[in-house]
Order: C-alpha cells, then structure tokens, then sequence
C-alpha cells in the first residue's frame, strides 16, 4: 500500500492529505468547581472555593499524525476564611491562582443564574487555550509523512507558574475547623 501510495501521490497531494484530518474529537468541561463550607454553622458559611477552568481533551487523526492533547486553562481558590484586608469587600482574596490568572473568565465566582444566561451564546469549542496554565500533548507521526520531521514520538508537557498566598489568619482558620 505504502508503495502504491509513494508512486501515484505527487509531493502536492502528499502535502495536501497531510492537513486533512480524518478524525477529531475534542472534550470540553468549562468549569469545575469546589467549595469548603462550615456546615455548624446556621446558615452555613462558605470557607473556600477552587475552580478549574476550560479543560480540554482533545485527538486527531490526519493521515500520517496522530495528536492527543490535555490541558487546563486557569484555576484558582478562593479565601473566604481571612478577613477582608481592603475596605472594597467586592474583591477576592486568593489563596492559590494560576499565573495570568483572569478572574473575568472564571465561572465560578458568577452566580449560578448570571452563568447560565452568559454561556447560551457562547461556542464550548472556542476555548481559551491560547496560553493555558497546563497543557500536555502527544505526537506519533508516520515516517513516511512528507512533514517527517525524524521524530516518531513526541511528548511536548507545558506548565505555567501556580501562585500560593499564606495569611496566617487563613491558616488559623483551617486548624479551627479541622
């Protein structure tokens, strides 16, 4: 078959099937979200909550490549434990952010009604992965690719700085509750 394929693909058709893709899937989780609550207290009180946004797996099949691809976009928590050190009590307090942390974007500090009408019309394939906090991706290329590059396999893992902030009162909070 490689042979056939070598004697009847000039390089132009070669190149041309090279960015076809025959298969892609792509799986999108906007947002995940956790929090901690102090449930002896009446109401409950809210403690922390994290939030992981735009995960995204993804595989495509080309005639010659294979790409699998995992990343995450930005994740964060949220201090609710130390008391507000500004007077603007509408600004949150974090306790671990990913560096180019966009609190815009972040779903999970909207409420739950504003969240649902602000994604109707948004694409779930048009997510922000421009400069994700993690992103890992797998490459396996046929050597008879005509962008054969002498790499069969690659592994390409990238990771962004995560940023901790330890208030004592914070901390002093936790050992309470635990």
């Amino acid at each position: 078959m490689k042979q056939v394929e070598t004697e009847f693909f000039d390089e132009k058709t070669r190149k041309e099937l090279s960015k076809k893709v025959n298969f892609l899937l792509r799986f999108v989780v906007r947002t995940i979200a956790f929090e901690l609550v102090d449930d002896t207290k009446d109401p409950p009180k809210l403690l922390l909550q994290a939030h992981i946004d735009d995960i995204v797996f993804g595989l495509e099949l080309k005639k010659w490549v294979m790409v699998a691809m995992f990343s995450i976009g930005q994740m964060a928590v949220e201090d609710y434990i130390c008391p507000k050190l500004v007077s603007d009590e509408s600004e949150i307090m974090y306790l671990l952010e990913t560096k180019g942390f966009r609190p815009e974007t972040s779903r999970s500090s909207l409420s739950r009604s504003s969240l649902l009408v602000s994604m109707k019309n948004v694409d779930p394939f048009l997510v922000s992965d421009k400069n994700p906090f993690f992103k890992v991706s797998y490459r396996i290329e046929d050597r008879d690719s005509p962008t054969y590059r002498k790499v069969d396999q690659e592994i390409d893992v990238r990771a962004q700085s995560l940023i901790f902030y330890l208030r004592p009162e914070t901390i002093y909070g936790i050992i309470d509750i635990l």
